[in-house]
């Protein structure tokens, strides 16, 4: 296994560029790219070379980075292109860079953010270190409670709006009063006071387009259909994308999000309907049967964990 101190060239190498090298691009620079690297997908690039691949001959490619980088002659191959559906129909091309070519993109990343990201605006949160949309989000909900209006912009003009921000200070009426925003949607939502109160609050929530969305999802999963596996293989399937839709959307006002596991339950009843004969004319024999196999293995599901076993 190659270590940060160790890759260089070997005798079927590249020979190193004896001048000076044009940029100050340390070896430990690229290695810690490549550790970057592992954390994302295994997509190929146009060489069709995986990370399983590329890490086979680590050693080599990584001096051959380097050496390029260092050096000012790398030339970045042409990327995949991949089409991508759009949720309003269409596809617009993805372009995937081949592995080394993703870490050489880090190695750049890493050398101007440090220079960088000290004189950007403390409100800009697309692409920086530790900073993430939930920033974005919490900053735009706390933006809301103190302005009355936000201005939505659009690259079409006629999507282009202004959102009155309305809650419990806000005595006027007015036709617009929600927006979506990386994927919740702020609007009034019913909030508990520390008096026990109920009134309106200005408050992000899972936008109805991400919830059409997810539900595509799990019916592109076909869990009904899965009638020859286990519980235990369900949950292995499953279970990073559920931990991730709670993560993300379970961050503000996670009540919203309580559709999503009663309508996983369903899927997971009309499996267990289609896997047990005593079940397939019994949907409340089957309910109960997969509640109590929750409220037995709450481990399984992420969902079932935090007690979300209610069966639809």
């Amino acid at each position: 296994m190659a270590t940060r101190q160790d890759f260089g060239p070997t005798e079927n190498q590249e020979e190193p560029v004896k001048s000076a090298k044009s940029s100050d691009i340390s070896k430990h620079l690229v290695w810690e790219a490549n550790r970057d690297l592992k954390t994302r997908g295994d997509a190929a690039g146009i060489d069709k070379e995986s990370i399983d691949v590329f890490v086979v001959n680590l050693k080599d490619n990584l001096y051959r980075l380097w050496n390029r980088r260092s050096s000012g002659s790398y030339f970045p191959p042409s990327v995949r292109a991949v089409p991508i559906p759009k949720k309003t129909g269409g596809t617009w091309i993805l372009g995937v860079p081949t592995v080394s070519d993703r870490i050489a993109q880090s190695v750049v990343k890493r050398v101007l953010e440090a220079i960088l990201d000290q004189i950007f605006d403390q409100d800009q949160f697309g692409y920086r270190a530790g900073k993430s949309a939930h920033d974005a989000i919490a900053k735009t909900r706390q933006r809301c409670w103190f302005y009355d209006w936000v201005v939505e912009f659009d690259i079409n003009p006629e999507k282009s709006r202004m959102v009155y921000c309305k809650d419990r200070n806000s005595s006027e009426e007015h036709d617009v009063i929600n927006f979506d925003f990386l994927g919740f949607m702020l609007r009034p939502q019913r909030c508990l006071s520390e008096s026990h109160c109920i009134h309106a609050n200005f408050l992000p929530a899972i936008s109805r387009s991400s919830r059409k969305e997810i539900n595509r999802e799990i019916c592109r999963r076909h869990i009904q259909l899965k009638n020859d596996k286990t519980l235990d293989d369900l949950s292995n399937m499953f279970k990073a994308k559920i931990r991730g839709w709670i993560a993300y959307y379970g961050r503000f006002y996670p009540s919203e999000i309580g559709w999503i596991w009663k309508n996983i339950n369903g899927y997971l009843i009309r499996c267990v309907r289609r896997k047990y004969k005593r079940f397939a004319s019994h949907k409340k024999q089957a309910r109960c049967y997969l509640r109590q196999l929750a409220q037995g293995n709450q481990r399984l599901f992420i969902h079932w964990e935090l007690g979300c076993c209610h069966m639809a």
